[in-house]
Parts: C-alpha cells; sequence; structure tokens
C-alpha cells in the first residue's frame, strides 16, 4: 500500500491499494511448448526483439515471463483470459495482417491496466483465452482473443513460430505447460 497524496493539515489521505485491479500477475513463470521432439534443446518460450519462439532452454532469463489473468464470465461459463508480459516488457501478441506471432511493446505497461476492458479497447491482439486440454490437465492452449477468425498459438518442432490460423487445438503445436 502507498501514500499518493496527502494536505498540509492531515485531513485527507488517499491510499492506493490495487484492489481496484481485476487481474492477477504471477511473476517468474515460464512456458513449456510440448512439440517436443525436434532437434533443438529446449522448447521454453521466450522473446527476442519483436519475435516469439520457443526453442530456449530453462536457464534462458528471457524465458521469463509475467502472467496477468483475469476470469471472465459468458453465460455462466468462466474463460481464463491472459496477457504474456515477456522479461522484456513486450507482450506476446498476434498481427492481425498475416496471422503471425510477435512480440509488441505497448504504450501503457500490462501491470498499468486495471480491468479487462481497458486492454479489450487497447490491445485485444495481446489477450488470449487459455484453455486446458481437457477439464483438470495441466497442458493448454492459448486461443487469440481477437473474434473475426479462430487464432491458436503454435510453435513446430524447431520451436518457430506458426500462423496462427492453421494451428489446431488438439495438436503438440499448440499444447503448452507453465513452470
Amino acid at each position: 500500500m502507498e501514500v499518493k497524496h496527502t494536505t498540509e493539515n492531515k485531513d485527507t489521505v488517499r491510499i492506493i491499494d490495487h484492489s481496484d485491479r481485476e487481474w492477477n500477475t504471477m511473476d517468474h513463470q515460464q512456458l513449456v511448448s510440448m512439440n517436443e521432439t525436434g532437434p533443438v534443446q529446449g522448447h521454453y518460450m521466450w522473446v527476442d526483439g519483436k519475435s516469439v519462439f520457443a526453442n530456449a532452454i530453462s536457464t534462458n532469463n528471457k524465458t521469463l515471463f509475467k502472467t496477468h489473468t483475469v476470469l471472465e464470465f459468458d453465460e455462466a461459463i468462466f474463460h481464463q483470459v491472459v496477457m504474456l508480459e515477456n522479461s522484456s516488457g513486450s507482450v506476446v501478441a498476434i498481427n492481425k495482417d498475416d496471422d503471425s506471432v510477435i512480440a509488441k511493446n505497448l504504450a501503457t505497461p500490462p501491470s498499468s491496466y486495471n480491468t479487462l476492458d481497458q486492454v479489450k479497447k487497447d490491445h485485444p491482439e495481446a489477450l488470449f483465452y487459455k484453455v486446458p486440454r481437457e477439464p483438470g490437465s495441466e497442458l493448454f492452449y492459448f486461443k487469440s482473443y481477437l473474434t473475426d477468425k479462430l487464432r491458436i498459438l503454435g510453435f513446430n518442432q524447431n520451436g518457430d513460430p506458426m500462423n496462427t490460423a492453421q494451428v489446431q487445438p488438439d495438436q503438440l503445436e499448440s499444447q503448452f505447460s507453465m513452470i
């Protein structure tokens, strides 16, 4: 909790405790692609400039993410919505023009957003549904929040990003676990 403003006579104190923030943020998370049969040593997701890959080893500091999570309710069904912020400060996003996976720097840091509606308005391309492979499974896939067509985050056996409009949710290319 932090004190933001006090008046000279100490009658008014404004306290910011972030209790109005809908997002739950977890730091130092690593995402591991289950498409592990390729020739690369590791399959951890990482960001290199404006590119996203899944071919790093666990000790690479660029594999660390903050996951910002919120629950969205849709006709009594809960959906987990996430924003993946890399340790570089950029977020994983979808380029709508060509359905590619990109790392995007936002003008407003992800931790500054209080509500899902704010991010939906400013950067829906940086939002994903985190969908379990099956109920109770530790494996999941990321479905883009964009609604114009189905886009799923996926990586080939070399850890290169795939066209999100061509990835299938029931294939290893789209499956992840979180450490």
